[in-house]
């Protein structure tokens, strides 16, 4: 075997099997692993994770903190395309893919790796695999599931041989977090029938848990992108941070989904998304009132089209890059505050301000600058103009 195809760079995640996989491929496996962990705001303890994970066997670790990036050039792309799959899923996974896929194949050429590691397995490994392979074509791709066949029983037995230190949940849940949410996947879940336990390892309290007294927050926006969060300014990184403590103690942000997956059947899980929700719900209801009625019939079909694009594992694709250009330019004017109240699992907006809203109170009490007269007789040709289609049509059916 050539030296460098002895070196593997391991994409660490927080999944079950990654403390698993990284064992079994420096000591069954055989390779020098590098090991990769990527922060895009899953909590963590780098100095006692990058020790337990050269105990596994890793030669070295390598951390980034991809925070900023996974914020400016990512999520703010999400929240423009109000990023949401089949109505439910907010795309945090999916969302991560490419990143941890280009901080990958960065990672691994700056130190002369030509494999690259991981232990996903269905959708989110037919987005690794092809964005590597799209960014590259000098890196091998290993799915460790693909190469050992590993059940929940192996594991065990694996896991228990080897004295390998892995989460208490791993027999329960499959979990997934960065800073836009997080998954909950498998076990019970996976009984469609049946209602989640409280065994559940939520973050977003039950509404019946939460103050009685509503939380009102204000979301000021630039161009599409929040900007402050209740008159003060701040980073992004920060608004998100934020909401998601004060969204999750009001009990918002949580969703329980059967979703069509595109390697596979239908999948179900829980997603919890507080901020997300709260961002992507206050720049809908922005976006709709600076927007002519034309942009709300269009937009929220190319946002379903960007949302399957991410989704299916198409970030590279020339696809979404059109489809940014459109919904960047319908964003230029979405700049404004809109204010939510958040009480007992329930957000609701109760209030709009923008100067660019399409919102006028004389108009909306049909005013329009007119005396009464002139508007009745202007509104009386319109309805004749506007119903023409279909009062011919009805009489050619009368005929018939």
């Amino acid at each position: 075997m050539r030296k460098k195809d002895k070196k593997v760079l391991f994409i660490y995640s927080d999944s079950q099997y990654s403390n698993v996989a990284l064992h079994w491929l420096a000591n069954v496996y055989d390779k020098e692993v590098v090991v990769l962990k990527i922060n895009l705001g899953e909590k963590e303890d780098k100095t006692q994770e990058k020790r337990e994970l050269l105990a596994l066997g890793a030669a070295r670790v390598l951390q980034v903190d991809a925070r900023n990036e996974f914020v400016e050039g990512y999520i703010t792309k999400a929240i423009k395309a109000n990023g949401i799959y089949e109505e439910k899923y907010p795309l945090t996974a999916a969302l991560a893919r490419p990143l941890i896929a280009k901080e990958a194949v960065k990672a691994a050429l700056n130190n002369s790796i030509f494999t690259i590691a991981h232990g996903n397995s269905g959708n989110d490994r037919l987005r690794l695999d092809s964005y590597i392979s799209s960014l590259t074509d000098r890196i091998k791709v290993i799915p460790i599931l693909s190469k050992w066949d590993i059940n929940d029983e192996n594991l065990d037995s694996y896991v228990n041989t080897n004295k390998i230190k892995i989460g208490s949940n791993y027999k329960m849940f499959s979990i997934s977090e960065n800073l836009w949410g997080r998954s909950i996947e498998k076990g019970e879940l996976e009984d469609i029938s049946r209602e989640p336990t409280n065994h559940l390892p939520v973050y977003v309290k039950d509404a019946r848990d939460t103050p009685d007294k509503p939380t009102y927050v204000t979301l000021g926006f630039k161009s599409g992108i929040p900007i402050s969060l209740n008159s003060k300014s701040m980073p992004l990184l920060n608004i998100i941070i934020k909401l998601n403590k004060i969204a999750s103690i009001n009990g918002v942000g949580s969703t329980d989904t059967i979703e069509d997956g595109i390697v596979g059947l239908k999948t179900h899980a829980i997603y919890e998304w507080p901020a997300a929700f709260c961002i992507i719900e206050a720049h809908k209801e922005l976006e709709r009132l600076v927007s002519t009625i034309h942009q709300n019939k269009l937009k929220p079909i190319i946002d379903n089209e960007w949302s399957y694009a991410v989704y299916a594992g198409l970030w590279y694709d020339p696809l979404l890059t059109s489809l940014n250009s459109f919904i960047d330019a319908n964003n230029k004017n979405v700049t404004g505050k809109i204010r939510l109240k958040l009480h007992k699992g329930k957000l609701t907006v109760v209030g709009r301000e923008s100067k660019h809203a399409l919102y006028s109170k004389d108009v909306a009490i049909y005013r329009l600058g007119y005396n009464t007269a002139d508007y009745t007789s202007m509104l009386e040709g319109f309805i004749n103009i506007y119903s023409l289609h279909m009062r011919f049509a009805n009489k050619n059916n009368k005929k018939r």
